[in-house]
């Protein structure tokens, strides 16, 4: 049986261009970072980390062949060197399906003219009728445009590569005699005459290119292919499959690319395994997910590996940061997934918001997938920082808490394939790099147990990979789980035939009842240390995952603590008959008294088989804030080895005015970040990270604003990178002025202050214009997306939309975009949302007329396929242009110790249109001397109210 065809995605609503196309000019050849042999010899394919290229050699036929790697991405360029054929000379990509709402072209009945002409929707007219006749079975035809707009910017969307994305392009669906076929005017001369009909892929692997501008017999700078079905009224879908992103393609060729850029042996991690491309993103809203795509992605592929009888493995190089960890709905959905199909292995990115604690995300969080984080290979340490450096965790890598996460970490840097548009973008880093490694080891573990007969769950092969990973040095389990995997012995793990199973792990409150498998989170996570005797006691409820073999697991395991400050209840566990126990474990609070992050974990290691390593772990993290952050604290000169992270944790009170913190090294030549944390583990939203050393100076600073800076423990980390120790100091600020009002309304806006220091505190303050907003709360219906038009004032420099969602609505979605289109339908900028707030800003063109507006856009992605009937939206829109100080300067305010004082905004002329708009104030106030005393507040505020 045929794997089923995708479920039709509705089009999504945009701006439609209106302006005419713009000229063509002249677009210059594109060249590769380094050539692909330089590449390969220096090892920017870092396969010896994990030992790929021993186990290689010692199993050449263990290459993955006889797998199939599902890619959930942006989409795989099938015209890539590299992603041709496996090492047996196999076709390297099965099948290619659009699960995205990206590319689908909207299709009306057409019937040709006498003359041979086609009148297309829009406008377009395309001749050649007869080469459309000659394949047609019937007079059943449908046209549409393919719109390079509709794709986004340049040079991903200038399809032809004539340096403009506004050309278009017509098409022609039919009924061929063995099913629907599209003829699309791909040289963009307004015939079908000389074009070929193409069938879903599926059919007999066909792709296509657009001709390059000027050349019409060289293909273009991409090659996509097309998905054919049918409504249920019989009327043709059609959908291009394209990487407009150039992320998905270089996914691939990390999975299991071959021969990458024509160089003989240069490889991926599994170049035997077959690959499935499965595009889930809408690359031109900035690679976001659409509603229901991953769930349509997954389903498919478990459907075509079983029509097939592959075994399958699947990589997603997604996610979104988690707001309530463990809660989200695309995290239970993938559990349900893996619960029933227990063959399968998972592996997830686990995000790029480190190097901050509590930054874990979704779906990496789900407690069934792998979480990958990401190190830093050091073989390319000797080309970025000039020096040798082993492999280290990479600094980026997003950070467990309230997870139990990651579980592995892999090299997150690569140089592999990309589409020939994104020639130049072959070496990229992230944890999406790292996942799809992950992805390949597990496929060459497969391969290896195809090969001997035997039967792999994903209990095994993970287990194999968690028991034998080796740890970074200096990190602990939130930092890099298990560790890097070691291909060789994980292998010989799985031939030892341990009993294994998978275990969900929750902790709860010491009085809680019994968590079920949806309860989180999965580790213990205290962010303001211990607040009473009974903060010294975690439960934990462990649950005994139902897989084939699970039962015949060992039930009684032994309790160890790896750190002085932690011990289990009780030395030993037994599962009960419900494979489930409860553990206790007790904390000593005389040794968590030191400010920083304390982190212990409870190893289970099966009474029976201790050979097996640990079958479970119960991981908690106790964070004791510096409460002693007033006026300004600046530490001695410390010293943070190469790759090292070194954090400090400061209690900001309700009402602060601000937050600064100050990295200084006196070696310039050593390179190191500063980077921020809000008290939810979201990257600082007003300026995340700062880097010192070489061009970047000794110096670095970051501050929050009293309009961004939220109460709580914030995380402040110093990393020091690759290949050189760090010398330092550190200091971090919190004004002893605390924001005790704000008055938004003339006549009399401006703050109320209120002092916490003991002594007298002059303040100095002054004034400025810097534009005008409007907030609102926005339905958004049947799952978006949403627009709103706004003319743009003739001084105004820059746009800025912001979105705030609540919390257990970021829980339903997978991806929430942000764009700001001109005009015409171009895209001035967009912003998919990590969190349930997002902040996007975009300049305006210097030369408009009076009547130039911008399209602000919200587009959601839900995990469900059937998005909620409505939900609201918290959202504003600023118009920022030239700073106008007011005049005249307020006069200096001196606040009595533990007193207040009102500092009032000088009167102005409002820039606001109309009712609903607000002026923008920015109103600073400094100490005298420019001292620790420092707060600036942005006030909207509305006349005459």
């Amino acid at each position: 049986a045929g794997a089923p065809a995708p479920a039709a995605a509705a089009t999504p609503a945009a701006p439609a261009p209106t302006a005419p196309p713009a000229a063509s000019t002249a677009v210059p050849e594109r060249k590769p970072i380094a050539p692909p042999l330089t590449a390969y010899m220096l090892g920017l394919m870092p396969l010896q980390s994990a030992g790929v290229p021993e186990w290689l050699a010692a199993h050449p036929a263990d290459d993955g062949r006889g797998v199939l790697i599902g890619i959930l991405d942006s989409g795989v360029d099938p015209s890539v060197p590299g992603l041709q054929t496996t090492t047996t000379g196999a076709p390297k990509i099965l099948d290619m399906r659009n699960f995205s709402s990206e590319g689908v072209i909207p299709l009306e009945r057409v019937r040709p003219d006498a003359r041979g002409r086609i009148a297309l929707p829009g406008g377009l007219v395309v001749t050649g009728a007869n080469a459309v006749r000659a394949v047609a079975a019937n007079d059943d035809w449908y046209g549409g445009v393919v719109s390079e707009l509709a794709f986004g910017d340049a040079p991903a969307a200038d399809f032809n590569g004539n340096g403009s994305n506004r050309d278009r392009y017509g098409v022609v669906v039919v009924r061929g005699r063995s099913g629907w076929v599209a003829f699309i005017d791909t040289n963009g001369d307004g015939s079908l005459a000389d074009e070929h009909p193409i069938a879903d892929f599926l059919v007999d692997r066909q792709t296509f290119s657009f001709a390059q501008a000027g050349a019409p017999g060289v293909a273009g700078p991409i090659t996509g292919a097309v998905n054919l079905s049918q409504d249920a009224e019989g009327r043709p879908h059609l959908s291009l499959v394209l990487d407009t992103a150039g992320h998905g393609t270089h996914v691939a060729g990390i999975a299991a690319g071959h021969d990458i850029g024509g160089v003989n042996g240069f490889d991926g991690v599994a170049p035997g395994a077959q690959i499935l491309a499965l595009k889930i993103a809408d690359n031109a809203r900035g690679g976001i997910s659409t509603t229901g795509s991953m769930v349509r992605a997954m389903d498919y592929a478990a459907s075509f590996a079983a029509a097939r009888h592959l075994p399958l493995v699947l990589n997603m190089s997604f996610g979104i940061g988690n707001m309530e960890p463990g809660a989200a709905v695309m995290d239970s959905i993938v559990d349900a997934f893996l619960t029933a199909h227990p063959d399968v292995v998972f592996c997830i990115s686990a995000g790029n918001d480190g190097p901050g604690t509590e930054t874990m995300g979704l779906p990496a969080s789900a407690s069934l997938a792998v979480a990958v984080g990401a190190a830093y290979p050091g073989s390319f340490a000797p080309v970025q920082f000039l020096a040798q450096s082993p492999d280290v965790l990479g600094w980026w890598s997003s950070r467990g808490g309230e997870l139990d996460k990651p579980d592995l970490v892999t090299p997150g840097m690569a140089y592999s394939t990309v589409p020939r548009w994104n020639t130049g973008g072959e070496i990229k880093a992230g944890t999406s790099m790292a996942a799809p490694y992950a992805t390949g080891l597990v496929a060459l573990l497969r391969s290896a147990l195809l090969a001997d007969h035997r039967a792999a769950t994903a209990a095994g092969l993970v287990g194999a990979l968690e028991a034998t990973a080796r740890p970074f040095a200096g990190q602990t389990v939130l930092d890099d789980g298990a560790g890097m995997p070691r291909l060789e012995q994980a292998y010989r793990w799985l031939q030892a035939r341990h009993a294994v199973a998978r275990y969900l792990v929750r902790a709860v409150a010491p009085a809680a009842g019994p968590a079920t498998s949806g309860a989180r989170p999965s580790a213990a996570y205290r962010r303001d240390g211990l607040g009473s005797p009974g903060d010294t006691i975690q439960d934990f409820v462990v649950t005994r995952v139902a897989d084939p073999g699970a039962a015949a697991a060992p039930a009684v395991f032994r309790l160890v603590a790896d750190a002085d400050w932690l011990r289990p209840a009780q030395p030993t566990v037994t599962l009960g008959a419900d494979g489930t126990a409860r553990i206790e474990v007790h904390y000593d609070a005389a040794a968590l008294r030191s400010p920083g992050r304390h982190v212990g974990t409870v190893l289970a290691v099966a009474a029976s088989d201790s050979a097996a390593g640990p079958a479970f772990r119960l991981v908690n993290t106790v964070v004791v804030p510096d409460r002693a952050a007033w006026g300004t604290v600046t530490g001695s000169l410390l010293t943070l080895p190469a790759a090292q992270a070194w954090r400090y944790y400061i209690a900001v009170p309700p009402g602060a005015a601000d937050l600064t913190v100050r990295l200084e090294a006196p070696d310039t030549t050593a390179r190191a970040a500063l980077s921020l944390f809000e008290p939810d583990g979201r990257p600082s939203r007003d300026g995340e990270e700062a880097d010192i050393g070489g061009a970047d100076g000794d110096t670095a600073s970051l501050a929050v604003s009293a309009n961004d800076l939220r109460p709580g423990v914030w995380e402040a980390v110093v990393q020091a990178l690759p290949a050189q120790p760090l010398k330092f100091t550190f200091g971090a600020s919190v004004p002893a002025i605390s924001i005790a009002r704000v008055d938004s309304s003339l006549p009399g806006a401006g703050l109320t202050l209120r002092s916490l220091a003991s002594r007298d505190t002059t303040l100095f303050s002054s004034a400025d214009q810097v534009g005008i907003d409007t907030a609102w709360t926005a339905t958004v219906t049947n799952g978006g997306p949403y627009t709103r038009t706004f003319r743009a004032p003739a001084w105004a420099t820059q746009a800025v939309l912001e979105v705030q969602l609540t919390p257990a609505f970021w829980n339903e979605v997978t991806d929430f975009g942000l764009t700001f289109y001109d005009p015409h339908g171009a895209q001035l900028g967009n912003s998919p949302a990590n969190y349930d707030f997002n902040r996007l800003t975009v300049g305006l063109p210097d030369k408009r007329d009076s009547s130039y507006a911008v399209t602000a856009e919200l587009f959601p992605a839900f995990a469900l396929p059937q998005p909620p009937a409505a939900f609201t939206a918290r959202v504003r829109v600023e118009f920022l242009g030239a700073a106008r100080p007011l005049t005249p300067l307020p006069e200096p305010v001196t606040i009595p110790g533990q007193g207040a004082a009102r500092v009032t905004i000088p009167a102005f002329t409002s820039l606001a249109p109309s009712a609903g708009w607000r002026d923008l104030i920015r109103l600073r106030v400094q100490g005298r001397d420019g001292d620790w005393v420092t707060i600036t507040r942005l006030i909207p505020v509305r006349a005459g109210q």
